[in-house]
């Protein structure tokens, strides 16, 4: 029976991930967090980090790791215990790491002369994502840390609204204000997949770096219209030539991830984005 620890597990993603390990009855999971509902832990604090693993954990899944700072903490408490090494150490980062990038398969990878020794908000989301990555595959962690790398996470539970704040201003509104950053398509994962995934790579332990999303991409136009249909509403746009943000899902750059490398690994079918959407927004709809 292995022990995992979720470092990060009490919202959205991480409650799903959590209970879907539950289900299974070859893990245990401690799910540490700020909450202290919960093992509550200083994600910055070497000596709580410490405390958690040095109790030998088989697989971490860091979900809160957010910049360098984070990282090198983690790096050096694991250099200075080898024996406390788990068999998978698990990095939730970003497609936003290929931001102003051309190209968005796992070929990329980061190198800085110095990292910041930040985290996000002093440092950008992405740059902050970046850092993480480029100290653990650097660092003492590389043979057996897996890199996760999603775009936008959609499903039930989102504690961010955005879809629900969308739904709702095309239930109660006719007019929608769009500008040229909602005709940038962009790539997204419905939560449910990405929890099933993750318990796949977990069951095999799987290494190295992967994108993680749903089969096709979306504007941000797209998923209006979408919602629209769902709910059967009419919507009448009006087309700003800005570059503000305006939509939840706004980009200012198409963000269309390489899922080749995932295909070749799941063993199960990857569906449209737009198939998972439109069962997220029912039961969005039948709530609000």
């Amino acid at each position: 029976m292995k022990r995992i620890a979720v470092l990060g597990g009490t919202r959205f993603f991480g409650k799903c991930l959590v209970n879907k390990i539950l289900e299974n009855n070859n893990y245990i999971v401690d799910v540490y967090s700020r909450n202290k509902s919960n093992l509550s832990f200083d994600r910055g604090n070497k000596k709580d980090l410490e405390d958690i693993f040095s109790k030998q954990y088989d697989i971490i899944i860091d979900n809160i790791c957010f910049g360098s700072s984070d990282a090198k903490i983690v790096n050096d408490i694991f250099l200075a215990n080898i024996n406390w090494l788990p068999q998978q150490y698990i990095f939730t980062s970003t497609s936003f790491v290929y931001k102003e990038m051309k190209k968005y398969d796992e070929s990329i990878s980061f190198t800085f002369k110095t990292t910041s020794n930040k985290k996000y908000p002093e440092i950008s989301y992405e740059v902050g994502k970046k850092e993480s990555e480029y100290i653990f595959q650097n660092g003492v962690l590389s043979d057996v840390l897996l890199i996760l790398r999603p775009p936008y996470i959609i499903g039930k539970g989102d504690h961010t609204k955005r879809l629900s704040k969308m739904i709702s201003l095309v239930k109660n509104n006719s007019t929608i204000e769009i500008n040229n950053n909602d005709f940038h398509k962009m790539s997204f994962v419905d939560v449910e997949l990405l929890t099933d995934i993750l318990i796949q790579f977990i069951d095999e332990t799987k290494v190295g770096i992967f994108n993680v999303a749903n089969e096709s991409s979306l504007t941000s136009k797209e998923i209006y219209q979408l919602i629209e249909k769902v709910i059967d509403k009419d919507v009448n746009f009006v087309i700003k030539d800005n570059n503000k943000i305006l939509s939840p899902y706004s980009l200012n750059q198409n963000l269309c991830l390489d899922i080749s490398k995932l295909r070749s690994v799941y063993n199960k079918e990857i569906v449209p984005i737009e198939l998972s959407l439109i069962s997220i927004i029912r039961n969005i709809y039948e709530k609000i």
